[in-house]
This record gives structure tokens, sequence and C-alpha cells, in this order.
């Protein structure tokens, strides 16, 4: 499968992405809205208990045992879901993604890399987080960005009640975001970023009211789109 971009094709590749749970809906609109021309993804849902930071490991022995996975066609393999990435240190997690990687034959990575990555690339050194995870603790937010490198400046959260995301009108998340965002900033004003995390769906007005700021604005799975390559043209 190729894609077109100004007359030229363009070599399909994949980006596996692993779902933890069943709602990834808005994640492929978010994908091709933001990625790179060329790429296709491939979302491979699994089961989880729990969304608890400690599930991350697990998820990561998934990721790397994955099928049909090889350097030829996949680009890299991302576990999605923010809180899984919360378990580890910065140094931690380069580790377990390491030893992934070199399991599966291609790159692995959890989405909090490539926000990770996104900030350094921002030159961002002072963050501010709005969450909605359900389940884990501020400190543990705080202490995984400290851990990459980057003043936490403030965390501020609000409840999720994960069984009514689907029932949620768009308009009413995505004003209950921009809120959170709005507290972050308010909370630390001297934040050059806002990572908002807890959901893709509801964050359009968010990212508008902090860019008006003078702002960077992360989300993981934005992030994760923002972090590939752009690929060369086919070969004639």
């Amino acid at each position: 499968m190729t894609r077109q971009r100004d007359g030229a094709a363009l070599p399909g590749r994949s980006v596996v992405y692993v779902c933890p749970g069943l709602r990834c809906d808005i994640v492929p609109y978010v994908f091709y809205t933001e990625a790179p021309d060329g790429y296709l993804l491939d979302v491979r849902h699994v089961a989880v208990d729990s969304y608890a930071p400690s599930v991350g490991r697990d998820l990561l022995r998934f990721a790397a045992e994955l099928p049909d996975v090889n350097e030829a066609t996949v680009e890299r393999v991302v576990v999605g879901g923010s809180a899984f990435s919360l378990g580890f240190t910065w140094n931690e997690l380069l580790l377990a993604t390491d030893e992934a990687s070199r399991h599966a034959g291609v790159p692995v990575i959890m989405d909090m890399s490539s926000v990770v990555a996104g900030l350094r690339n921002s030159g961002c050194e002072r963050v501010a987080v709005a969450h909605r995870l359900a389940g884990v603790g501020d400190a543990a937010i705080a202490a995984f960005l400290e851990s990459a490198g980057f003043d936490c400046a403030a965390v501020v959260s609000a409840a999720q009640d994960v069984a009514t995301n689907a029932a949620t009108p768009l308009r009413e998340g995505a004003g209950a975001a921009a809120d959170l965002a709005q507290r972050a900033m308010d909370a630390a004003p001297g934040a050059d970023a806002v990572l908002l995390l807890g959901g893709t769906w509801w964050s359009g007005e968010a990212e508008r009211l902090v860019r008006a700021t003078n702002r960077h604005f992360f989300n993981n799975v934005t992030a994760v789109a923002h972090d590939l390559p752009p690929l060369r043209p086919a070969p004639d």
C-alpha cells in the first residue's frame, strides 16, 4: 500500500500501536492528522487488568513478542497508555525499551518516550501537567518527568470516570480539558510547556488555550505522531 504526496509514491511503513483496553477510536484519527505522510497505523489491542503503572513491564514484553513485526515494514512499536510509563524512572525506561527492541528486532518505545523527546526537541525545561489518569498519583508523574531532567512545576488532576468516556459529549470533554489546562498554567505561571494526559479526544480546546499563551502543548498520542521522521519517496 502506498500513499501519494506531490505526485510521488511513498513507501508505506507501519507504526504498530499497542492499545491497552478496548478504547482506541480516536488514536487513528490523531495519528493520520499529525504523522508524516506514508506511515500506516497498525493497532494491536491487549487486555489489561488495571491501569496501574506496574503493568508497563508486562506490556513491553507483550510488544516485544508481537507476531508479523519486522524491520522491513515496521518503523517502530509503541506501547500506548501514558500511565504505564510512570512505573519507571527515565533511565529504567530506556533500559526496558532497549531490551524489548533487541527482542523484537525493531525499536520498541512507550508513548511517554515520545513526550520526553518532544519536550527536549522544543527546548522545554519547566513542565506543568494536567491529567485525569485514574489511580495514578500526582507524585508519580512528577517523579518520572524529573528523572528525565525536567522541572515539574505543577501537577493538577481531575477525576476520570473511565466507564462514561464514550458517552461524554465532545464539547463537554473539551471544556473540562481546557479548564484543567488553565489550572495547570495558573499553578505554574513560569512553565514553558503544558502536558495533558488522560485522553486525546478532549484536548483540542486545551491545546488552543495553551498555545495562545506562547507555551508548548504536549499530549502522549500526538507526541507519538510528531516523533516520526519524514519518509523518503520510493526509489524510481
